[in-house]
């Protein structure tokens, strides 16, 4: 037995869309609608992954880099000191600093830094 409204009729049920076209224009607005809702939960849901990854892989501190700038040679008073103290307050910087494996390359590229900055007169 089908239920009926007091107008006479049938109730909606359960909504499947088995490839069907709607047949009205509010058939297709609702049609739009959902796969709008639908995209939206799929780029939240990417998103909210993205962050949650960059949580479980911290990037380095500016304190745990630091250490490392006079581990490599770069002590207090040098220009390569004074020039990782500008350079590692930016996330990108650090996380370049830290791709490089020994002590003897993290010191040259400071050392190039600090050349490449003062040949052009990047604003310190």
């Amino acid at each position: 037995m089908t239920r009926t409204s007091v107008t006479g009729k049938r109730s909606g049920g359960v909504v499947t869309n088995k490839g069907k076209k709607p047949k009205t224009t509010t058939g297709h607005w609702f049609q739009e609608q959902m796969g709008k809702i639908i995209e939206m939960n799929e780029r939240t849901t990417v998103s909210c992954e993205s962050i949650a990854k960059r949580e479980e892989n911290p990037a380095c501190s500016i304190q745990e880099v630091m250490a490392l700038v006079k581990e490599c040679g770069a002590v207090p008073r040098t220009n390569e000191h004074f020039t990782a103290t500008i350079l590692f307050t930016k996330k990108a910087e650090r996380e370049m600093f830290m791709t490089l494996g020994t002590p003897e390359d993290r010191f040259d590229w400071l050392m190039r830094r600090h050349e490449w900055m003062t040949r052009n007169d990047v604003p310190k």
